[in-house]
């Protein structure tokens, strides 16, 4: 039986590619396969596909813990993740992010997220310092990387 996140998956591309039949893409399974089209997807890395959005089908992997994104071009609003309940590891290393408020209410909205990459974005010290001096009020336990671009 096909199961729902592999329908969600067939939704998402990397460069054209659907993520299913791409070797970029990463995806991993909590139960059943990729090749078997039942995969309850907990893991998905998705470097250089050419992302200049969130994909609107990512918001309906509900199982998804894990998720990669490095290397696209995503550029502020990544607040729609904050839908991904269950997300606890997020790197968004190496795009175009640079709104820290959007940032704000993505970690607010993501009661399990223990660590964010935000490495090689347009943010400068000061924004990095003052998201992690703000984090350490609502969510202490989440570690912070926003290395600056020079």
């Amino acid at each position: 039986m096909i199961s729902d996140d592999y329908k969600i998956l067939e939704k998402l591309t990397c460069n054209g590619v659907p993520v299913s039949e791409s070797t970029k893409v990463g995806i991993g399974c909590s139960r059943g396969s990729v090749s078997g089209k039942d995969c309850v997807v907990e893991e998905l890395s998705m470097p250089n596909c050419g992302l200049k959005e969130i994909p609107n089908a990512l918001q309906e992997l509900t199982h998804l813990k894990w998720l990669e994104m490095y290397d696209n071009y995503l550029v502020e609003d990544i607040a729609p993740l904050g839908k991904n309940k269950r997300l606890q590891y997020i790197d968004m290393t190496n795009n175009a992010v640079h709104a820290m408020g959007k940032v704000e209410a993505l970690v607010a909205d993501l009661e399990d997220l223990e660590v964010l990459y935000l490495d090689d974005n347009p943010i400068d010290q000061e924004e990095c310092d003052q998201l992690k001096d703000h984090l350490k009020n609502i969510r202490p336990n989440v570690s912070l990387r926003c290395m600056f671009m020079e």
